[in-house]
């Protein structure tokens, strides 16, 4: 078994994104070229485009060797395996000479995710290094060092956007003179859960967000003019001529579950 950590200026989020996606990480892995699908309705193996129900299963075409003599080997790729402390990843060959575990444990920093990497191979007697014509070679060692660290450094984009991915039903949509949008403002204002509201007039556009039926945060700007809270509320209500209204109701607690998925 060979182990190894990095930490990256990224969210746990986005970090996560990256390691529970089972074609970025066969892709990164170097030696896996996903083929087929496991499909839970067919039961069996599929090429991608016959998918309804994909499982975490893949056919696989395994390469290794060294250039310009591959060894190609067909055999299965498993994951992503998600339990409370790691991501896991497995896979054999057909013939059983090749079989290997894949791992991640994330772990928020301040600013910073450190990521665990643990990798372990098993070959039957000496095929590896027969098969690559040399002495004791660290496949283990291999797949993270010469895989996933060059990855991680200059390839991984740490500063792309992790937004939580929430469901946001539109349950409101309008459009009319300001008086009108006001008063459907009020009405979807006092029955909305959790959501956001969005109110456009011909120089005012505007946002509240609303927690449990209350309104935790509200803004409005016009040109180079900002106005928050009660200020923002009070522009609005002023605002005259034709406007647009809005209204997103906002699942929270899908958007805290697909964090733990």
């Amino acid at each position: 078994m060979y182990s190894s950590e990095i930490e990256v200026e990224a969210p746990r989020s986005l970090v996560l994104e990256f390691v529970r996606d089972p074609f970025i990480v066969a892709g990164v892995f170097g030696h896996v070229a996903i083929l087929r699908v496991k499909d839970k309705v067919k039961g069996d193996f599929v090429t991608p485009e016959y998918l309804e129900k994909p499982e975490n299963s893949f056919k696989v075409a395994y390469i290794y060797g060294v250039p310009p003599d591959y060894k190609v080997f067909s055999g299965i790729f498993e994951g992503p395996k998600i339990s409370v402390d790691a991501i896991e990843y497995s896979g054999y060959t057909d013939d059983g000479k090749i079989k290997f575990t894949l791992s991640f444990i994330l772990k928020n920093l301040a600013s910073e995710t450190r990521i665990y990497m643990n990798s372990e191979f098993k070959f039957e007697g000496s095929f590896l290094d027969k098969m690559l014509g040399r002495g004791s070679f660290d496949m283990a060692k291999h797949i993270i060092e010469g895989h996933f660290m060059p990855y991680i450094k200059f390839y991984f984009d740490s500063h792309k956007s992790s937004e939580v991915k929430i469901g946001k039903r539109i349950i409101l949509q309008d459009e009319g003179d300001m008086n009108y949008i006001i008063t459907k403002f009020k009405e979807v204002a006092r029955t909305m859960n959790n959501g956001i509201i969005e109110v456009y007039s011909e120089n005012l556009n505007c946002s509240f967000g609303i927690i449990n039926n209350n309104m935790k945060r509200s803004i409005c700007r016009s040109g180079k003019d900002i106005k928050t809270d009660t200020e923002a509320l009070t522009a609005l209500l002023f605002s005259t001529g034709k406007g647009k209204i809005i209204a997103y109701e906002v699942n929270l607690e899908d958007a805290i579950i697909s964090q733990f998925a």
